[in-house]
């Protein structure tokens, strides 16, 4: 089964960090994706969805503000709870694994990607050491 969520947007507030009672960060972010379409007239019609994201590790650490233009890419995750009332609320949100800033904070940092995954330096290969 595929699970792989891509998208264009931008932030709807600044990311929120917590740390784990095991010291590993969390973020969360609101996300906004436009999107554009015409009606049953003809007439150009925009509409926006709503998304609540979350990073862990490295991406936790980054700063995200309000109004910065990203690429997402991640998995979405069903999240489920009752409200005070015995209420069955849900809520689908995405674990965001790679992120690619496309609003320039600086000339030399625009479109920087960043990935929760390791670094090619980080990888540690078991008996690589003894290759080489």
């Amino acid at each position: 089964m595929l699970n792989k969520f891509i998208a264009i947007g931008n932030t709807t507030k600044d990311i929120e960090i917590r740390v784990t009672q095991q010291g590993k960060q969390i973020g969360n972010f609101g996300f906004a994706v436009n999107e554009s379409y015409k009606d049953k007239d003809g007439n150009k019609k925009n509409k926006t969805l709503f998304i609540n994201c979350s990073v862990f590790g490295r991406l936790a650490e980054l700063n995200i503000p309000k109004g910065t233009k990203l690429a997402i890419e991640g998995k979405l995750e069903l999240n489920t709870w009752k409200d005070q009332q015995g209420n069955n609320k849900n809520e689908i949100k995405v674990n965001v694994a790679s992120i690619t800033f496309l609003s320039p904070k600086k000339q030399e940092d625009n479109q920087q990607q960043y990935s929760s995954m390791p670094n090619d330096d980080e990888i540690v290969i078991p008996g690589e050491e003894e290759m080489f």
